[in-house]
């Protein structure tokens, strides 16, 4: 066949090949172009400027070894290792080991070095005999056709940075994300459960994601694997408790996908686990708290209201009504200013008004419900809720510490009595103790008859009386006295030591 008369094609299969959008080449056995159409005019060259030219004229540098016969091949057959057969733009071989696919880069004509200036171009191409049926036939050249794939390879670079980029996501998120066959059996589990089981993720491939699940939680993922319509409206969402490498428990919220094939047949399930256990133990935690402050909140026996930023009562406790003589649904919902608690409820909204820490409010007068009035003592407390701001209001009722105080202050008076008529008493003994003497010894020198004796027995007699009531007065000073503890120090023996 003669390639230089265009392999015998007539003016119109000539005329239907430069309409074509494809590079249509023919180069002879050095490698030479001798036909090449209109298309090639994308890489800035003219058709007859390639003529008698070789085809490395139009390929990036680094590509040439690797697609020409005269390089490629001689490395394979030195090669020891078998492989697998190369591709080459030269192509020599015919029937099904045409070169097929070889994907290369075309250099403009501009020649320069930025990816910019290079097409990627997929190469089609046959070798051409000179007879056909003959065992001694000889090569005379290579047609091929080469297709722009350029937009198909940035899609395909774009396509694989893409996958790059969701599998560095995927393998480095925090969520175990798994892939199950219908039967629940792992197909694929991100390395993520290494850091959050202690698994290794391989290990885990053809085991069954059940066997990791808690007993009172794996019939529902199994029902999910018995009838897949099951979440027909919704997607399956579940907290599971996923037993890890080291036996402990720990807890997950879990979402599965189904994947369907075009006919609606289910053919595998993807699903994402999220570690919560750090919330579950935080959420347990305030829960412990609430219920402490509940059970404070109801046996306190001082009266705490709890308010809203615009001074609406939201609760109260028991001790509430008891002390402000009110039912509990009397002050719910109330405004604090309507019940007027306080003399002085005017005092009260200031200081709530730019509350912005703990106030105590000493000496208040609280109202009760009838009329009675007793001191007090309010506490605030501002407490952020859901991103507002209410209040704790504590109400200590005073009346039994005043009580106590006025009792200390009259027990006070009494031993101060006490100790005064004691020493009245005293003194008085003291006294007497001298007139009882003498009146003895001058009745001792008198007779019985003499007048003088009978006064000074009187006198006698009611100075013993007199001392007798000053020594009981001092008994029941005594009785009254405050007691003192007195704490007797231990001897030391200076010569021992500890």
């Amino acid at each position: 066949m003669d390639l230089t008369n265009d392999c015998g094609m007539n003016e119109f299969y000539r005329d239907l090949i430069q309409q074509l959008p494809d590079i249509v080449y023919k180069i002879n056995s050095r490698g030479e172009f001798i036909y090449i159409n209109d298309s090639v005019e994308r890489l800035g060259y003219k058709a007859q400027e390639l003529i008698g030219k070789h085809f490395s004229t139009i390929f990036h540098l680094e590509d040439i070894p690797s697609i020409q016969h005269s390089g490629a091949v001689e490395k394979i057959r030195k090669s020891k290792e078998r492989k697998k057969e190369v591709k080459l733009f030269d192509e020599r071989r015919t029937g099904k080991r045409i070169t097929k696919n070889l994907r290369v880069r075309l250099a403009s004509k501009e020649g320069a070095e930025t990816e910019k200036y290079f097409l990627q171009g997929e190469v089609f191409c046959s070798g051409v005999y000179e007879h056909d049926f003959s065992e001694h036939r000889a090569y005379v050249g290579t047609i091929g056709i080469i297709r722009d794939v350029s937009e198909l390879s940035k899609t395909e670079k774009a396509l694989t940075l893409a996958e790059r980029h969701y599998r560095f996501l995927i393998e480095n998120t925090s969520d175990i994300i798994s892939i199950l066959a219908v039967d629940g059996t792992i197909l694929y589990k991100t390395i993520s459960v290494e850091r959050c089981l202690g698994y290794n993720h391989v290990e885990m491939i053809g085991e069954n994601e059940l066997d990791y699940l808690h007993t009172d939680d794996r019939s529902f993922l199994q029902a999910l694997f018995t009838d897949p319509d099951l979440y027909r409206n919704r997607e399956p969402y579940f907290e599971f408790r996923y037993l890890s490498k080291d036996r402990t428990w720990l807890h997950f919220e879990v979402s599965v996908v189904k994947v369907v094939d075009p006919d609606g047949s289910i053919m595998c399930y993807v699903v994402n686990s999220r570690n919560v256990t750090d919330r579950r133990e935080k959420e347990q935690r305030l829960r412990e708290k609430e219920e402490k402050f509940k059970a404070l909140f109801n046996i306190s026996s001082d009266a705490i209201l709890v308010l809203t930023q615009d001074c609406r009562i939201a609760d109260c406790n028991g001790s509430a009504g008891q002390m402000l003589g009110l039912h509990k649904n009397e002050m719910v919902d109330k405004n604090l200013e309507d019940l007027s608690l306080f003399t002085d409820n005017q005092s009260v909204q200031i200081c709530l008004s730019g509350l912005h820490k703990k106030m105590t409010l000493s000496g208040l007068t609280c109202i009760r419900s009838d009329g009675f009035t007793f001191p007090a003592d309010l506490t605030v407390i501002p407490v952020e809720k859901s991103g507002h701001r209410n209040f704790l209001l504590n109400i200590r009722d005073l009346s039994s510490r005043k009580k106590a105080t006025e009792a200390q202050a009259k027990t006070k008076k009494i031993e101060s009595l006490g100790i005064l008529v004691g020493g009245i008493a005293q003194n008085f003994t003291g006294l007497l103790s001298p007139i009882s003497e003498k009146a003895s010894l001058a009745r001792k020198n008198l007779k019985k008859t003499d007048p003088a004796y009978r006064l000074l027995n009187e006198i006698e007699t009611a100075a013993a009386e007199a001392c007798e009531l000053t020594i009981k007065l001092m008994e029941i000073s005594e009785e009254n006295a405050p007691t003192k503890n007195i704490v007797q120090e231990k001897e030391t023996d200076p010569d021992r030591t500890n």
